[in-house]
């Protein structure tokens, strides 16, 4: 949505109401510039209505798709600076307000084009090389959509609101780390590690790294030799700082149970042994801490 024109109607209001928009619509807007959390019936308004309007006049200004670039690197590749810059300008000739992120403007090599467009529905397809998902505009204020959407190119003027950093998940940090030994005992593409290099900054050092931060983060993991000591330091002060000592114990010493059998009963248990070692510490650690 073109905030430029919001802060013109805004500051002539006199001018807008009621002859295009109306008093309530007024206040929406005003919310929007202030960067303050709507209500579901002011995003109803902000997308049944107002945004209309906003294309009908964007329409009567004729003028080009602007871009908007938000912590890209310096060293980003002209070819994919322009080929983001064609894919948005299509976009955004139908009506769409969409950003592109990730590994596709910060790296040489990568897997596929994320596409993240503005909708009123979820949905997610692959297309060829290119990723789209369809979001709704509250659900930048996600972690994972606000971190994509802090590094980006856009063909709209990107607000974002105040991130919302709901609780970590324990079972799924865990599912996080395993698979991420996995894929390093494999020589895979560790795929799950982004994940926990995330949730380690969001919650033990309390910031949303963008998607460029993410990617030179990422990038000094895979390059050392001991990565499986590094993540297996990383789950235990991601586990140990954000859980409940207790609780730890007796989710971990459980599952530690369960590992010795799965060792005895394995053939190839590598990685089991790893998850092993790893939970052990972290219970005690919360033994010597309970003292």
């Amino acid at each position: 949505m073109n905030t430029k024109i919001l802060k013109i109607m805004a500051e002539n209001k006199e001018n807008f109401v009621p002859y295009i928009i109306s008093e309530k619509q007024m206040a929406v807007i005003q919310k929007v510039l202030a960067r303050s959390r709507l209500t579901r019936t002011e995003y109803n308004y902000l997308y049944n209505g107002i945004k209309k309007k906003m294309k009908a006049l964007d329409l009567l200004a004729e003028r080009e798709t602007s871009l908007y670039f938000y912590n890209i690197p310096e060293d980003i590749l002209p070819e994919r600076k322009q080929k983001a810059a064609e894919i948005l300008s299509e976009l955004k000739a139908k009506g769409t307000d969409a950003f592109i992120s990730g590994s596709f403007l910060f790296s040489a090599a990568y897997n596929d084009i994320d596409i993240f467009m503005i909708s009123n529905k979820h949905k997610e397809e692959h297309k060829e090389n290119f990723h789209y998902i369809n979001i709704k505009q509250k659900d930048l204020e996600k972690p994972v959509f606000y971190s994509a959407a802090k590094s980006c190119i856009s063909n709209f003027d990107i607000m974002l609101p105040a991130a919302k950093i709901k609780k970590l998940h324990f079972e799924q940090a865990l599912n996080s780390y395993q698979e991420a030994v996995i894929n390093i005992l494999e020589n895979e593409d560790i795929k799950h590690l982004k994940g926990l290099i995330a949730d380690y900054s969001a919650y033990n050092l309390k910031k949303i790294l963008n998607s460029s931060e993410l990617n030179a983060e990422f990038r000094k993991f895979t390059e050392r030799e001991d990565k499986i000591k590094l993540i297996s330091e990383l789950i235990k002060e991601l586990i140990l700082d954000n859980f409940n000592k207790n609780y730890i114990l007796i989710k971990l010493g459980r599952y530690v149970k369960m590992l010795e059998g799965d060792i005895k009963n394995t053939k190839l248990n590598d990685h089991l042994k790893i998850y092993k070692k790893t939970y052990g510490e972290i219970i005690d650690e919360c033994r010597r801490a309970k003292k």
